[in-house]
Order: structure tokens, then sequence, then C-alpha cells
């Protein structure tokens, strides 16, 4: 169902637009995904917190 909306939605915008219109809708609708998609969490858990380097890493060195 919802790719025959989609498709007659896409046949709208080309009509309208062009298919240079089309394309920069369908990017800008994709780069604001990937922004929103930088800022989504799992629910439940808490924020995500900057990770220490270990003061005391393991050596390689055997003297």
């Amino acid at each position: 169902m919802s790719g025959l909306v989609g498709s007659g939605v896409g046949a709208l915008v080309v009509g309208a637009w062009g298919y240079g219109g089309a394309f920069a809708l369908a990017g800008s609708i994709g780069l604001a995904s990937a922004v929103l998609a930088v800022f989504l969490r799992a629910p439940g858990r808490p924020s995500a917190k900057r990770i220490e380097p270990n003061p005391y890493p393991i050596s390689r060195d055997i003297s």
C-alpha cells in the first residue's frame, strides 16, 4: 500500500518540479533523516558519556 502512495507522490513531485526538484527534495529528506538519527538514543539507557583512556595500559614490552 505504501509503495502505491509513495510512487504516486513521487509522480506528482516530478510532474510539478521536474527531476531536479524531485532529486533535491529526496536529498534534503535524506540529510534531515541523518541529522535526526544522530540525536536518537535507546530508550531506558543513559545518555552517552565520554570514554576516558586507561591510565595503565597493558604494555607489550618485556624487560
